[in-house]
């Protein structure tokens, strides 16, 4: 179960330290192509709309990764 501390601690601001920044930076790349690929690609229609946000959660989710766990 959680706690409060833990919710709390999601929204806290916490700023990338600078050896953060590189990795953070090609994963933020990474995201980028695959979402241009899958815009240029598919059809603008509901499930397109989905698996650019499922790119854009996995980029954030990875980037907390390295700031919180690092």
């Amino acid at each position: 179960m959680l706690t409060r501390a833990e919710v709390e601690s999601w929204f806290a601001l916490r700023t990338a330290r600078l050896d953060q920044l590189e990795r953070i930076k090609a994963i933020r790349e990474a995201g980028k192509a695959l979402a241009l690929a899958i815009f240029e690609r598919t059809p603008g229609c509901a499930d397109q709309s989905a698996a650019l946000r499922q790119v854009r959660e996995a980029v954030m989710t990875a980037e907390e990764a390295i700031v919180l766990h690092d």
